[in-house]
């Protein structure tokens, strides 16, 4: 006797495609065959369904821009559980001498509202927060540490604080000395934002307004993903410290890391969010606009092939939920998209009908 058994389904699995049922027991898959002969106290028929397991977001910002940490949670807990995501990491980000206060706050949240498990990457600013790296690792078991690498000049919103080459190296040399047993890595936003704010200056100038987010894609250009992934692997290798490259969003940039990669002494891996494997800037209007920005069509072949290879390890959904009183136009609107709910159905409608993957 298992207690559930759904029946006639098509597993979606990382072996592939297949008809199956599946044998649950106190939690777990007991067994997985073709006409499992067994007594189950509940029978889910599954006919004309995929039969998967609950996914992994690495990459979540439930909170961002403004909402409390008990709201956050508690929507993005639900929004999660709607779109197949179990499990979500969300970006723990603290004023300088707040961080572990605002841990504990949005920790709390979490364990009492989020429907799903959480774990946190822990945003990085500051040197007194590059020192407080070997406490979160050994304390909290927090392992990955995020870097806002576009976080200066015009883009710092107090009372938060930017970043320079001086913090990242820092911090890099900080999670390479945490050892390779604790399985530590910096995680990095790959954009040199210095160019975007005179080339956003001179469109401005021009009275530029677009009407897609396209412009966005104009003022962040692909380029500045590449330099950013160049400069980030070269002080990988100086310090060996293990770095996980965010929401890839273009050919210049998976070509940049792909050149890098093996040259590069310590681990590095990437990830990239759906949004950039399927959608095109040219069809979406203000509401889309976010970090890196939607590119174009023209990126997909080579960002899928990037997946195919092996170099994009990991999708997410970079869920950012903004809501239209944020969005009011090109230059001022917050960055970020509500797409938890979402992100993994959008993905798998590509990876199955397109036969992506």
């Amino acid at each position: 006797m298992v207690d559930t058994l759904v029946h006639d389904g098509e597993l979606i699995s990382t072996q592939g495609r297949k008809e199956a049922d599946i044998a649950i027991e106190e939690g777990r898959v007991s067994a997985v065959g073709t006409d499992l002969n067994v007594d189950a106290d509940e029978r889910i028929d599954a006919s004309g369904r995929l039969v998967m397991p609950g996914v992994i977001d690495p990459h979540v910002h439930v909170e961002w821009p403004d909402w409390d940490y008990d709201t956050a949670a508690r929507h993005g807990g639900r929004a999660a559980a709607a779109g197949g995501v179990t499990s979500v990491i969300n970006f723990l980000i603290g004023p300088p001498g707040e961080l572990e206060t605002t841990y504990q706050q949005f920790r709390a949240a979490m364990a009492e509202r989020f429907l799903g498990d959480f774990s946190f990457h822990v945003a990085v600013f500051t040197m007194d927060q590059v020192k407080q790296v070997p406490t979160f690792v050994e304390e909290e078991g927090i392992t990955s540490f995020k870097l806002f690498l576009p976080y200066r000049g015009e883009e710092v919103v107090e009372p938060l604080v930017g970043i320079d080459d001086g913090i990242v190296y820092k911090l890099m040399e900080e999670v390479a000395a945490v050892g390779d047993e604790k399985g530590a890595r910096v995680l990095v936003h790959p954009e040199n934002v210095e160019p975007s704010f005179k080339i956003k200056d001179e469109m401005r100038a021009a009275n530029e307004r677009g009407d897609s987010i396209n412009t966005w894609n104009t003022v962040r250009p692909d380029f500045l993903e590449a330099d950013a992934i160049n400069r980030v692997m070269l002080l990988a290798d100086e310090t060996g410290c293990p770095t996980h490259f965010v929401h890839m969003s273009s050919e210049k940039g998976i070509r940049a890391f792909q050149r890098n990669q093996e040259r590069t002494r310590a681990e590095v891996t990437a990830e990239i969010q759906a949004q950039h494997l399927t959608e095109d800037a040219r069809d979406h209007g203000l509401l889309a606009k976010m970090n890196p920005p939607f590119r174009t069509s023209e990126e997909h072949d080579a960002l899928w092939e990037g997946v195919q290879r092996g170099d994009l390890q990991f999708v997410s959904s970079d869920h950012a939920p903004c809501t239209t009183d944020h969005k009011q136009n090109i230059w001022d609107a917050t960055v970020g998209i509500p797409n938890l709910q979402t992100w993994f159905p959008l993905y798998l409608t590509a990876a199955l009908d397109d036969n992506r993957v």
